[in-house]
Parts: C-alpha cells; structure tokens; sequence
C-alpha cells in the first residue's frame, strides 16, 4: 500500500485565466491552452491585482514521491474524493502528485 504522505500548504490558492502578469507576481503555475493562459494563484496575490475568482483551493502536496509514468494513482484520488462529494483538480509534477481542493474541505480530504 501507497503511503501518499498528504501535506496541506497554507496560503490560500485562485484558479485564473489572465492575458499577462505583472512583474513580481509569480504564480504557481501557469498553463497554456487555445482560450488562453491559466494561473493558479496565491490568493494575497491575486486580491492585489484585482483578479475575481469563485472559489478558494487548498494546496495538498503528496509527500509521496510519483512517477508521471506510474497508471491509476491519480484516478483512485479522484475517485475517493468524488465519492465524498469533495471537487479536486489534480497536477501531475515531476517529483509529486498535487490536489487542488476547496480550501473549506481540505480537511476532510487529508482525512
């Protein structure tokens, strides 16, 4: 069994779909799609630029260290979260899975 080693970070996180940031905003990650780039901002930062958004994400790290090659992990977290009606947004890093939660359930998805 899979230790997933869940670590909930503390800054508070927004989804965004921005033409371009300002210099000093570092954004935690960026994504280019065909409508255009999406961000995941810390919160702090995106109250700064006025950005509107309409939910607040938690950040959970999995301490556990991934494989991008590695089949069903990401689909099993997704599963068990669904079944408790908790919405989630998964990326897949180099070194570590992450799951975007809304910030009020992230408890109960670490639990």
């Amino acid at each position: 069994m899979i230790k997933l080693l869940p670590h909930i970070e503390p800054d508070q996180y927004v989804y965004s779909s921005l033409a371009s940031l300002p210099i000093g905003i570092k954004p935690l990650m960026v994504f280019q799609e065909k409508e255009g780039t999406t961000y995941i901002l810390k919160l702090s930062d995106a109250e700064v630029l006025g950005v509107k958004y309409t939910q607040k994400w938690c950040w959970i790290s999995l301490g556990y260290h991934s494989d991008l090659e590695m089949t069903g992990l990401t689909a099993a977290i997704s599963k068990i979260l669904g079944n408790e009606k908790i919405p989630c947004n998964i990326v897949a890093a180099f070194h570590h899975d992450h799951i975007f939660v809304p910030f009020e359930m992230a408890q109960r998805a670490c639990s």
